[in-house]
């Protein structure tokens, strides 16, 4: 016998027989239980069944307060962000995340690699991840943003970025753990 030929199993086509019949005979089983489980219905003017409504009297329903969950939904437009003047450094210090290290104008140097987004925040769409090293120019900001999970408060200061190619996004500074920093100022 090569070893290209198949090796037979005695029985086997018995027992590969015997079990199709087994599922044969449980198909048939469950096919005639749900047929008696079925309604039937007048085949020979094929009328749809009534139901009938009997009102009754309902008690009034007693006053209970549930408390209103509230929800903020996540924009689907860019939100403008407070003008140069507007900004002050309470509005900076007031986000939960790691102190800034940066201002507008500044030029910063990415220390990770560091998503760069459509907008401040987790929920905006990512336009490129820029490398460790990437020299960026600050040109807005600052815009916090945070996020109750499972895991926690996760908070993020947000930048307006230039690339040297003239691409404008958005990146996190620094995360709510302190002192974690994806951008460095450039002296």
């Amino acid at each position: 016998m090569t070893r290209f030929q198949k090796r037979l199993v005695p029985g086997y086509d018995l027992f590969k027989l015997v079990v199709a019949i087994i599922l044969i005979l449980l198909l048939i089983m469950l096919l005639s239980q749900a047929n008696r489980a079925a309604p039937e219905f007048p085949s020979a003017g094929l009328s749809t069944p009534t139901l009938t409504f009997t009102q009754t009297s309902i008690p009034a329903p007693t006053e209970t307060r549930v408390p209103t969950p509230t929800f903020t939904p996540l924009p689907d437009t860019p939100v403008p962000l407070p003008s140069k003047s507007e900004l002050t450094q309470a509005t900076v210090t007031a986000c939960p995340s790691a102190i800034t290290r940066i201002k507008i104008g500044d030029t910063v140097r990415v220390l990770l690699r560091l998503n760069f987004r459509y907008g401040p925040g987790l929920n905006w769409e990512i336009i490129k991840t820029n490398n460790s090293g990437t020299d960026l120019e600050v040109i807005g900001g600052p815009a916090c943003t945070s996020l109750l999970t499972d895991s926690g408060l996760k908070a993020y200061l947000w930048w307006k970025v230039r690339t040297r190619d003239g691409q404008e996004g958005w990146s996190a500074e620094a995360p709510l753990i302190n002192p974690y920093y994806f951008l460095d100022p450039v002296e």
